[in-house]
């Protein structure tokens, strides 16, 4: 577990949430003894886009206008489906970003003979860190945890050893 600091805490979690689901999780993974890795408290980062609406509607835009241009913009991937609270969600991920800046200048539908509209001309585009589905604390602080369950023939103790040289490393 890595503990946050007061300044910045959201953007210290989430880098700590890359670096242990990005590197941490695939290596400890491999690591003789290890039988699963799960996380917890992890933070993403996520593209947040506010819309204005006085500019929206001075722009002869509605949401849904903006939702278009975006998705035409990306990449996907159908990953699936999940179901929360009793409603069916589908799991579409992109798989190329093209950028904040580059979202910020897509080019917008607008009403005839209107301007060029873009979208960071009607809405704030900027790089946020998700909302955690769960929140785990240490001392009172926020961490990120790595939990490590070894396959149940192995040696606990020789397991954790070698979790703790793949950590060192």
């Amino acid at each position: 577990a890595r503990e946050a600091g007061s300044g910045g805490e959201e953007e210290l979690l989430a880098g700590v949430s890359d670096l242990a689901s990005g590197v941490l999780r695939r290596r400890l993974e491999l690591v003789e003894g290890v039988g699963m890795v799960g996380l917890a408290g992890v933070r993403t980062r996520e593209v947040r886009i506010v819309a204005d609406g006085a500019k929206l509607i001075a722009s002869g835009l509605v949401p849904d206008d903006l939702l278009l241009a975006v998705r035409s913009s990306l990449s996907y991937l159908q990953a699936g489906e999940t179901d929360r609270s009793g409603t069916r969600h589908q799991v579409i991920v992109a798989t190329e970003f093209p950028g904040v800046p580059m979202l910020r200048d897509l080019l917008l539908r607008g009403s005839v003979g209107a301007p060029t509209v873009r979208l960071g001309d009607v809405a704030q585009v900027e790089w946020s860190v998700a909302e955690p589905a769960g929140r785990i604390r240490v001392a009172g602080r926020e961490v990120v945890e790595l939990r490590i369950i070894k396959d149940p023939p192995a040696n606990a103790i020789a397991t954790a050893e070698r979790v703790r040289e793949e950590v060192r490393r």
